[in-house]
């Protein structure tokens, strides 16, 4: 991929939130560190949680956090799974009881007994729950272009020109064009906790050095909430009776932008190197 300096002037004002200071953002999407950007903002002063994109003639610095995009698509569907199934059974609460009951049972074990028909050695509530989330899946797929989380092309939660639409998803700057602007950096996900990559900031902006910075597994130390539908997933297929799986060409197009930006782009942030 060649990759050509410019900025769009068109551009100057759009939709595009991050988390940063006045000259050093870096940008939020779902599912790709948004929740520890957002918790390292709460925890610092310092920072602001802005909402348009400047394009001026010394407009703010921009980071782009990477991530696999299947892993992106996964952990997306599992938010957007869980929201789901916690929207209808929260008009269901035994159901939702019946389903909390089956953390800590062999559940594939007893949906499978229930797709052979062999509903003699089930409790009724179970079957009646297994039903009941089969019609509702078919009539709500939301592995399709509906989901919210599970967008794996997509790289800002926020942006809003339909001019530069990425393949899937109007209104969410296309990573071909960040990668042609001269303040948009990349870094790895991996890397956005990094100590490294915080004096990567600090270099590029003194105010990020007044940033109490936060390592991801310390914050998380307790683990997070674990709602029902992040248990239930790894059964979605089953179920549904069909493999649920992201679109194959747009997958690889994606990933292979994606190494071409690790190897080749100059503003790729590389903290080995730092």
């Amino acid at each position: 991929m060649e990759y050509i300096d410019h900025i769009s002037n068109e551009m100057n004002s759009m939709n595009f939130r991050a988390i940063g200071t006045d000259t050093l953002r870096i940008g939020l999407r779902c599912k790709v560190g948004s929740s520890y950007l957002t918790e390292l903002m709460n925890h610092n002063d310092v920072l602001s949680d802005h909402y348009t994109y400047y394009n001026q003639d010394n407009p703010p610095t921009y980071v782009i956090v990477l991530r696999d995009p299947y892993e992106h698509w996964e952990t997306g569907m599992h938010t957007d799974m869980t929201d789901w199934m916690d929207s209808i059974l929260e008009a269901l609460p035994y159901m939702h009881t019946t389903l909390h009951e089956l953390r800590n049972t062999n559940l594939s074990g007893y949906i499978q007994t229930w797709l052979d028909n062999e509903l003699e050695t089930l409790r009724p509530d179970y079957i009646q729950l297994f039903h009941f989330i089969q019609l509702a899946m078919k009539s709500r797929p939301i592995w399709d272009d509906r989901g919210v989380h599970n967008k794996f092309d997509s790289w800002n939660d926020f942006t809003s020109n339909k001019d530069y639409a990425p393949v899937s998803n109007s209104g969410m700057e296309s990573l071909e064009w960040l990668t042609k602007q001269p303040n948009i950096y990349f870094v790895d996900l991996k890397d956005l906790s990094n100590p490294k990559f915080h004096e990567w900031l600090t270099i590029k902006d003194g105010k990020w050095s007044e940033v109490d910075w936060i390592d991801y597994k310390a914050l998380y130390s307790d683990g997070r909430e674990t709602k029902l539908g992040r248990w239930f997933w790894p059964n979605v297929n089953l179920i549904h009776g069909q493999p649920i799986e992201p679109d194959g060409d747009q997958m690889t197009a994606v990933k292979n932008e994606l190494n071409s930006i690790r190897k080749n782009h100059g503003r790729f942030v590389k903290l080995d190197d730092t």
